[in-house]
């Protein structure tokens, strides 16, 4: 019997540190970039509807709508880009890990931009892209991004049974990294600059994205026979996607297969089946043999 992997909490770390380095790049965000929120977008949308109604109302509250809205569409065009590349009949053989790859690039641009507006929009898209990382490696209550609903979960899972409490402690695990990760984003913040926390998170992001790129290799190789499985772990990478590719079309087929109804096998006990009978004629009665004798005697007679 193969070995089965619980990929989910053979995650969890990855998740541990992403919501880690969310919370610095929200700390460096708020306190860099005019208190605006680059991964609490419940934040941005209180500071917007705050910002819009001192426009309305002429009451000079010190707060712009332009930073808010800047996160708010740089979250929501990298959340729908992230999950349509990673939609099921378009993802590759590491296309959850390459979520990671394009976190880096754009932590690395938004530390180029500096403390402007399209600094803000470049690392909200990261963080949107994070968010459905978070969704695809399959954590429930965890974005690694937004906390609301981890406190939910977390709240309802302290009352449950102990897969339940097994939730909870990886909930109130990544409670305690974003805040620890918040405070040390705002430090570096202050004493260095936006971006070199936009930076350090990249490097942060970039290993991670290697070790999912090697995990993803290594429990595609556990679930092969010995023989398949020596040579995709010693196959160059160009020979390693090839494998992978056959893999997955190997498992759609199975997929496919296994959904069909399958036909009822012959019982053993069945009994045989006799010689075909004919069916009997249109007089309804039997022919009745004629004796051998009888032709000679009409014929004699």
């Amino acid at each position: 019997m193969r070995p089965t992997v619980d990929r989910a909490y053979a995650h969890a770390w990855t998740a541990l540190v992403l919501t880690a380095l969310a919370g610095a790049v929200d700390g460096a965000g708020f306190l860099a970039l005019g208190q605006q929120f680059v991964a609490n977008q419940t934040g941005n949308a209180v500071l917007l509807a705050v910002s819009l109604s001192g426009e309305l109302t002429g009451r000079d509250d010190g707060l712009s709508a332009v930073g808010p809205l800047w996160s708010l569409a740089g979250f929501s065009l990298g959340a729908v880009a992230a999950s349509l590349a990673t939609r099921r009949h378009v993802l590759t053989s590491f296309g959850v890990p390459g979520l990671l790859v394009a976190e880096v690039a754009l932590l690395a641009l938004a530390g180029l931009a500096g403390s402007t507006e399209p600094a803000i929009g470049l690392a909200a898209f990261a963080m949107g892209v994070q968010s459905i990382h978070a969704a695809r490696i399959g954590l429930a209550g965890v974005t690694t991004t937004v906390l609301t609903g981890t406190l939910i979960a977390l709240s309802v899972n302290l009352s449950g049974n102990r897969d339940d409490l097994r939730s909870a402690r990886l909930q109130a695990g990544v409670w305690g990294v974003y805040l620890l990760g918040a405070g040390l984003g705002s430090v570096l913040a202050h004493e260095v600059s936006f971006s070199a926390v936009c930076w350090s998170a990249a490097g942060v992001a970039a290993l991670m994205a290697v070790a999912g790129f090697v995990e993803d290799r290594y429990l595609r190789a556990r679930a092969l026979p010995v023989g398949a499985r020596r040579q995709l772990l010693s196959a160059p990478r160009s020979q390693t996607f090839r494998l992978t590719g056959l893999l997955n079309r190997a498992s759609r087929l199975g997929a496919g297969l296994a959904s069909r109804p399958a036909s009822a096998p012959a019982s053993p006990c069945a009994a045989p089946r006799g010689p075909r009978r004919r069916p009997p004629r249109r007089g309804g009665g039997t022919r009745s043999p004629r004796p051998r004798g009888a032709r000679a005697r009409r014929g004699g007679s």
